[in-house]
C-alpha cells in the first residue's frame, strides 16, 4: 500500500499485511527507485536518498521518535550530503562505492583538490 503525502501532512499508518516484514520504504515524485528500507521498530535518527529519473539527488532525515505509544516518522528536506568523503592527498585520487554494489556506474570518482 502506497501512502502519498503532500508537504506538511500528517497521517495515520498501520501494517497492511502483518505477516510481511516491519519496513518502510518512501520515494519523491519522480524518482527512479524508493530509499533504502528502514524499521520503525527503533526510535532514533538516519539518512536516507532518493534520485530522481533525470539523476537529481533528494538527501533526507528520518527522526523515528515514540510519544505516548504511538510512533512518529518526520520527514525533513537536508541541503547537503549527510555524509561526505574528504581525499585530503595532493596526488592520490580515490575511488569509493558502498560495500556490496557491484554496478560500476554506482562507482563515485573524486579527484584531490
Amino acid at each position: 500500500m502506497c501512502l502519498p503525502l503532500k508537504p506538511k501532512d500528517r497521517l495515520p499508518f498501520h501494517w497492511s499485511d502483518k505477516d510481511k516484514p516491519k519496513h518502510v520504504k518512501f520515494f519523491v515524485f519522480g524518482a527512479s527507485k524508493p530509499s533504502a528500507p528502514f524499521t520503525i521498530a527503533d526510535c532514533g535518527t538516519i539518512s536516507l536518498t532518493n534520485v530522481t529519473l533525470d539523476g537529481a539527488r533528494h538527501f533526507f532525515r528520518v527522526t523515528k521518535r515514540m510519544v505516548l505509544n504511538s510512533t512518529f516518522i518526520i520527514v525533513e528536506d537536508l541541503e547537503n550530503a549527510p555524509y561526505k568523503i574528504d581525499n585530503l592527498s595532493k596526488r592520490v585520487f580515490v575511488s569509493y562505492f558502498q560495500v556490496g554494489c557491484n554496478d560500476i556506474n554506482e562507482i563515485e570518482d573524486c579527484a584531490p583538490g
